[in-house]
């Protein structure tokens, strides 16, 4: 390999483990693989402006709440990182500016953003403003 430049190795079906006795190969289905990362965490990056992820009404004039269901039951209450998302009621649109914790549970939450506009009452739609859009949940311990 040291003579070779821009080439790629690729290593699949291997299991490695501790201690002196290996155990039967495992392979599961990407479904499954799937599923069971989601338990550990969540990620919404829709790769473009206006993609609605979740619907809210406003509590306040600076408060939206939101609510998300996880794909699959977390393994522990969650935690979020957000950005670059807008409240929209169809006419105009409000910045998001944080998403904070009201309620999480295992297999959903409601979530409030700060904001500076919003109408009271009124309902909104959560969407992405760019492509970098993103908000995560962490259920990591």
């Amino acid at each position: 390999f040291s003579g070779t430049t821009g080439a790629t190795f690729d290593l699949t079906g291997v299991q490695v483990e501790v201690g002196p006795v290996a155990s039967a190969f495992e392979l599961r289905p990407i479904q499954q693989e799937l599923s069971l990362c989601q338990r550990y965490f969540i990620r919404y990056a829709p790769g473009a402006s206006g993609v609605v992820v979740a619907s809210g009404f406003a509590s306040a004039t600076t408060q939206i709440w939101s609510t998300f269901r996880w794909p699959q039951f977390m393994r522990a209450l969650p935690t979020a990182t957000f950005t670059g998302w807008e409240f929209t009621d169809g006419v105009s649109t409000v910045t998001a500016t944080g998403l904070n914790n009201s309620y999480a549970g295992y297999i959903s939450g409601s979530w409030w953003s700060t904001t500076t506009g919003a109408t009271l009452g009124r309902a909104y739609l959560l969407q992405s403003t760019s492509a970098t859009s993103e908000i995560t949940f962490n259920a990591e311990l």
